[in-house]
């Protein structure tokens, strides 16, 4: 999604679908760690997948209308504030040993 020849309609979506593949790790993770009783964690996962599905219809719809839409806790995939030269240019982080 930094890739600055593609078209921002479709860096937008990219950033979109990467922000969504990086809650859902998390989430389920949170699931497993909390160790839920069997219904109420069915009904969690299942609640988690409606969101997904949700946002990925809303993307669809954004997708055929041709705007992208503004998904529920992600966003419209605006960039995000990153400083020139990449996150650890000029600072004290030293690589190695």
């Amino acid at each position: 999604a930094r890739n600055r020849s593609l078209h921002p309609f479709t860096r937008s979506i990219g950033r979109q679908a990467s922000t969504l593949m990086m809650v859902q790790f998390p989430a389920n993770f949170l699931l497993q760690f909390f160790g839920a009783p069997g219904p109420i964690s069915n009904l969690l996962r299942g609640g988690i997948f409606m969101y997904f599905m949700y946002c990925v219809a809303l993307g669809a719809l954004g997708a055929l209308r041709g705007r992208v839409a503004e998904l529920p806790g992600v966003g419209a995939g605006a960039p995000t504030f990153q400083r020139p030269g990449g996150m650890f240019r000029g600072s004290s982080f030293r690589g190695g040993g």
